[in-house]
């Protein structure tokens, strides 16, 4: 019985090892794709503060209202054309960082879960191999009792004549 629970709990324990060693070569490839994605920001940060730049210029100079005068009216005109240029490219980078934030925090949230399995199988590890150290510890101590009964006896036998 002893035996068969030993083997049971050492295929349990292979099976689990299996599974933690597979976690963690999740975590370690989630890690690069985290850095990956995270140098891919820093690196059209610039890009992105070039645009908020403009934008920040642009509020700060609106163009005049069209009642003022005729050169004010071409300006306002031309700004608008501009504007209207370039507001579908910002949009189109706003909704792009938008991905990019969105998938590097959906690779912190699987991070973060494949942690937490691997943690919960390393304590299940943990317990199964206590347990294994128990079952061992109770066949060894099976196995003595059994030679000192078995010397027990075979004295016995001795000194009646049987052995």
């Amino acid at each position: 019985l002893i035996d068969a629970d030993l083997i049971a709990a050492a295929g349990d324990t292979l099976r689990r090892e299996g599974a933690a060693a597979e976690a963690e070569t999740r975590l370690t490839q989630l890690r690069v794709d985290i850095a990956d994605a995270r140098a891919l920001m820093r690196a059209d940060e610039g890009a992105a503060q070039d645009v908020l730049a403009a934008l920040m210029t642009l509020s700060q100079r609106p163009p005049p209202p069209l009642a003022a005068s005729p050169e004010a009216a071409s300006d306002a005109v031309r700004a608008a054309i501009l504007m209207s240029e370039a507001a579908p490219a910002l949009r189109r980078r706003a909704a792009g960082l938008k991905r990019r934030v969105d998938a590097l925090n959906q690779l912190t949230r699987t991070f973060e879960e494949e942690q937490a399995g691997l943690a919960r199988l390393e304590q299940a590890l943990a317990a199964r191999r206590a347990e294994i150290d128990a079952l061992a510890t109770e066949k060894r101590l099976a196995r003595t009792a059994l030679a000192a009964e078995t010397a027990a006896l075979g004295a016995w036998a001795k000194s009646h004549g049987l052995g």
